[in-house]
């Protein structure tokens, strides 16, 4: 019998419970496959989207560093700065700029100050770079930068701005398939336990596969989601979302175990 290909498979995985069974049994690498393609869409889109969004945000930083009012520079790792202070909301990220205050007051300036997603303070003796609940604090002697200017930085940014979208791309290829598999994982254990419940007992490999073809729509809905939010992590939906599917699943393959010998 021909296999069906990855874009028939993507169909019916949205809402075909008949074809759930024939599509486990193509065996284990076939789900790991489809799984490596379905990210390469998704996470492909994804970051491609943030990428551009980020060059964009890189555009108009370098547009905001030209400013000679904005005229700054950092030598023997201390910043000097024009206008100081001085807070810029580029998209997503907030940046915020004060050469008074160091690293070890960080916090408490960002309790005051920042309100958003992700935020970079740039401050007297370093950066503190962060995300949600998550920070990194960078002196400008660790990271090597002894003398830098206005036009020195804005030369590096719009290297950067080349290559961000290619390398964003990439990036959310490879973490919507690590992440995929993991979460995979975990509703395979939910997922195993219910079908103890339910009378059924299918191999490990089985209902892993199962579940890597059952993520298929909570992947596109969450997909726009991770697009505007892309700080933001959709674990447990995902999770939850494949589990909830998988169980409906799982009965549809009960029903039809036992119409099977009745007749």
């Amino acid at each position: 019998m021909k296999k069906d290909n990855f874009f028939i498979k993507l169909k019916n995985n949205i809402y075909n419970m008949s074809t759930f069974q024939k599509y486990v049994k193509d065996g284990f690498l076939s789900a790991i496959l489809y799984a490596l393609i379905l990210s390469l869409i998704l996470g492909g889109i994804k970051g491609f989207y943030v990428g551009v969004q980020t060059r964009n945000q890189i555009s108009e930083s370098v547009q905001e560093i030209k400013d000679p009012s904005n005229e700054f520079s950092i030598k023997n790792g201390e910043l000097s700065i024009k206008r100081n202070p001085t807070n810029i909301d580029v998209g997503n990220t907030i940046v915020y700029v004060d050469s008074n205050i160091d690293l070890k007051h960080s916090e408490e300036l960002r309790n005051i100050y920042i309100h958003g997603d992700a935020y970079i303070l740039v401050l007297k003796d370093g950066l503190r770079i962060g995300s949600g609940e998550m920070s990194k604090d960078f002196t400008y002697k660790t990271l090597m930068i002894d003398n830098l200017s206005n036009e020195e930085l804005a030369e590096q940014l719009n290297s950067m701005g080349v290559i961000i979208v290619p390398v964003m791309t990439l990036v959310n290829m490879v973490q919507h398939l690590v992440d995929m598999l993991l979460n995979c994982l975990m509703a395979t254990a939910i997922a195993i336990i219910i079908g103890t419940f339910m009378g059924l007992r299918m191999k490990i490999s089985a209902i892993y596969s199962l579940a890597i073809y059952a993520s298929t729509l909570p992947s596109l809905i969450l997909l726009p989601l991770s697009i505007i939010r892309p700080y933001i992590m959709f674990d447990v939906p995902f999770v939850i979302g494949t589990t909830i599917y998988m169980i409906f699943i799982l009965k549809y393959i009960k029903n039809e175990i036992i119409n099977n010998i009745k007749l």
